[in-house]
C-alpha cells in the first residue's frame, strides 16, 4: 500500500495526522514509541507527547501501561460514519450495484484526493461469479498505475499531472506499469478520447481494469468507478460492453453530483 506523509506535517495536527495514518495503514499492532516515531520519522519524544494527546481523545489506545499503541475505538467509529455518509459515495452505491450485476464483475469506486494526489477505494460491490477479482477497501492507489488512476489522471490540469509523475517517478506497481512519461501522456490523449481508461495487469498481476471518471459541480474531477476482471476470464470483445456499462455508471453518478459525464466511449478498431 502506498504511504504519503501529509502536507504541513511540521505543524502538530498535520504530525498527528502522521501518527494516525502510519497506523491506519497497518494491521499488525500494537507499536511501540519507537517503532511509531522511526515509521513517520519523528522523534520519540515528540511522538510520545502527540499519542498522549490522541489516547485522551479515543484515537488510539495503549493496551498496558508502558505497553504498545492500536488505533482507537473512536478513530474507527469516525472512519466509518465518515464512508458512509460521504455524498459522493452515497449517491454512487446504487449505481454501483447495477454495475456489478449488469456487468457480471466487481465494481469499484474511488475518490480523489488531491493533497495525497491518489485515488482511494471507498466502496466495493463484488461478482457473483466464484472466480472473481477482489479489490480491497481503503486502499490508496497511484494515478498512474492503472485504470482506475488514469480516469482521474487524464482529467488533471497539466500542472497537476507533471506533479505526479515528479512525485512518484512513474514506479513500477509490477512490470506491466508504464513508467515512460510519453508513453503514459499518449494513453492519457486516449482516455480523454474515448471517455474511459483499461489496463491489464498494471497495477497488480491477474487483473483487467476498466474505469471512467466522475465529475463534480464545475466540471472537476471528483473521483472514478470501474470494474475489475480476471485476467483468464477477460477478452478482448468485452471491452466495449464493459466500457458502455462503466461510462454510463459514471455518468449517471456525475449527474446525481451535478457534473458532466464524459464523452461517450468510442469504439477502437481492434474491438467488434
Amino acid at each position: 500500500m502506498s504511504s504519503v506523509a501529509p502536507r504541513g506535517a511540521r505543524n502538530p495536527i498535520g504530525r498527528a495526522f502522521a501518527i494516525l495514518s502510519w497506523m491506519a495503514a497497518r494491521g499488525d499492532g500494537p507499536w511501540g514509541v519507537r517503532e511509531i516515531a522511526k515509521g513517520v520519522g519523528m522523534n520519540p519524544s515528540t511522538v510520545h507527547r502527540l499519542l498522549g494527546l490522541l489516547e485522551a481523545e479515543g484515537l488510539v489506545r495503549q493496551d498496558d501501561p508502558g505497553g504498545g499503541y492500536r488505533v482507537g475505538t473512536e478513530l474507527l467509529r469516525l472512519a466509518w460514519t465518515a464512508t458512509g455518509t460521504h455524498p459522493v459515495r452515497t449517491a454512487a452505491l446504487p449505481h454501483l450495484r447495477e454495475l456489478a450485476s449488469s456487468s457480471g464483475e466487481t465494481a469499484t469506486l474511488g475518490l480523489y484526493d488531491a493533497v495525497r494526489q491518489q485515488t482511494c477505494v471507498v466502496a466495493v460491490v463484488e461478482s457473483d461469479e466464484p472466480f472473481r477479482f477482489v479489490s480491497t477497501m481503503n486502499e490508496w492507489r497511484d494515478l498512474h498505475t492503472g485504470a482506475s488512476g488514469r480516469a482521474v489522471m487524464a482529467y488533471l490540469a497539466d500542472e497537476e499531472r507533471a506533479e505526479v509523475v515528479r512525485r512518484t517517478n512513474l514506479a513500477p506497481a509490477t512490470s506491466f506499469t508504464i513508467t515512460s512519461p510519453e508513453t503514459l501522456e499518449e494513453v492519457l490523449a486516449d482516455v480523454r478520447d474515448r471517455g474511459y481508461a483499461v489496463s491489464r495487469e498494471e497495477r497488480r498481476l491477474g487483473g483487467v481494469g476498466i474505469a471512467a471518471p466522475i465529475f463534480g459541480p464545475g466540471g472537476q474531477v471528483v473521483g472514478e468507478v470501474g470494474v475489475s476482471v480476471p485476467v483468464q476470464r477477460f477478452r478482448a470483445e468485452d471491452e466495449t460492453r464493459l466500457a458502455r456499462l462503466v461510462t454510463t455508471c459514471a455518468g449517471r453518478i456525475s449527474e446525481a453530483l451535478g457534473g458532466e459525464p464524459a464523452a461517450a466511449p468510442m469504439v477502437s478498431s481492434k474491438e467488434t
